[in-house]
């Protein structure tokens, strides 16, 4: 039994005002990742949140690309977590633009805090705007958090939110999306990641490596993947 998995976040479709340009980008994004996880026989996925990047409507021309994105996914198992940009309210994920992909029959979107069994392993879901009570003790956690003392991107540091302290408290391993940046941080108790965005998508992403993670349930081990497919942005300094 293969026992790794990948997890992966923050795609963001319709970024820059549903911009083509930024579709095609998600599009091509996706054969370069489908092509990764072959090469690594990975056919479970986890996804982190934020599918689309409207909350308040998703543009027609960002379904059709979606629908072909996860087209290029029939034949994975993908459970994807509601993320702050999926969700219609700010607090909460009751309505949200996941919903619409409950209807295929390799997704499962968790839009409440549920406690799934992969591989012989309990990994606890936990969508956006849930609170520490409602977060079980598993082997491995996965959510859409806002943790104290990371940082949302290369400029800013979050200053509200969980502690990392109470979230590794429940288990060894956490890992988020929602924040851009990538980060790994290891404790006396455990270690925390935050996956950061699939690829750049503006200048607040300069210089910070995008990718994906492989997650091997046997052991817990991880293993990040460098998307060094996706277009870069490059800051020139002229005199």
């Amino acid at each position: 039994m293969n026992s790794k998995i990948a997890f992966f976040t923050d795609l963001h479709l319709g970024v820059h005002q549903n911009s083509e340009r930024w579709l095609n980008i998600a599009l091509d994004w996706s054969s370069w990742f489908q092509k990764r996880l072959h090469e690594h026989n990975v056919h479970d996925l986890i996804f982190g949140g934020d599918f689309f990047h409207y909350r308040d409507e998703v543009n027609v021309k960002c379904l059709h690309a979606a629908n072909l994105i996860l087209d290029t996914f029939k034949d994975f198992n993908i459970t994807m977590i509601t993320g702050n940009h999926d969700s219609y309210y700010k607090d909460h994920s009751t309505v949200n633009s996941l919903s619409i992909l409950n209807t295929k029959n390799n997704i499962d979107v968790i839009d409440v805090p549920k406690k799934i069994t992969k591989k012989g392993r309990e990994l606890m879901m936990c969508p956006w705007g849930i609170e520490m009570d409602e977060i079980k003790p598993a082997d491995i956690i996965f959510g859409h958090f806002e943790i104290q003392n990371f940082k949302y991107n290369n400029f800013k540091v979050c200053e509200t939110g969980f502690n990392s302290r109470d979230l590794l408290n429940k288990s060894t391993r956490v890992f988020s999306g929602h924040f851009h940046k990538r980060e790994e941080r290891v404790y006396d108790n455990g270690v925390v990641v935050y996956a950061g965005n699939t690829f750049e998508m503006d200048f607040g992403d300069l210089g910070d490596k995008k990718g994906f993670y492989i997650i091997d349930l046997e052991d817990l081990s991880y293993e990040f993947i460098e998307n060094n497919h996706s277009p870069n942005h490059v800051k020139i300094k002229t005199s």
